[in-house]
C-alpha cells in the first residue's frame, strides 16, 4: 500500500474510488467530496493550500490529504516535516481503520458526530 498525496495523474483512479464508495454506500472517513460539485483539479489546489496553511478557517490548522494507492506511510511524511503528532480519524463503524490507527500508536482524543479522533506521535523528540 502506498499512502501519499494525490496527483493530477491520479484523477481517474481517485474518481473511480469515489464512485466505488458512493455505489456501495460506504463511509468515507475524512471524505473530501461533494458528489454534486466535485472538481478534481480544484480539490488538488485546495489540498495544497491546506498543507501550506493558506486560506484556512480561523479554527483550523494545516493538514495533508493522503490517499491510499499502494508502500509509503503518510506518517513518515509528517515526521520529515517535523510534525510532532498527527490527528487521524475514522468512523465509529470502521473497525479495520481503528485497528490500523491503534497499531500505529493512536491515542483516542474523543468521538465527534460518529468520527473517532486519534493522535499519533510521529516526530523524534
Amino acid at each position: 500500500m502506498e499512502l501519499r498525496r494525490p496527483r493530477l495523474a491520479d484523477k481517474a483512479t481517485v474518481l473511480e474510488m469515489m464512485a466505488e464508495f458512493e455505489n456501495s454506500q460506504s463511509a468515507h472517513d475524512g471524505g473530501f467530496w461533494d458528489t454534486e460539485n466535485f472538481v478534481y483539479e480544484e480539490w488538488l489546489e485546495t489540498n495544497m493550500q491546506k498543507e501550506m496553511g493558506i486560506n484556512l478557517p480561523e479554527n483550523r490548522v494545516p493538514s495533508i490529504q493522503f490517499v491510499s494507492f499502494d508502500d509509503v506511510q503518510g506518517l513518515q511524511v509528517a515526521k520529515e516535516k517535523n510534525i510532532k503528532k498527527a490527528l487521524v480519524t475514522c468512523s465509529v463503524n470502521n473497525p479495520a481503520s481503528r485497528a490500523v490507527i491503534l497499531a500505529n500508536g493512536g491515542l483516542i482524543e474523543d468521538v465527534r458526530d460518529g468520527v473517532e479522533r486519534y493522535w499519533i506521535g510521529v516526530a523524534n523528540e
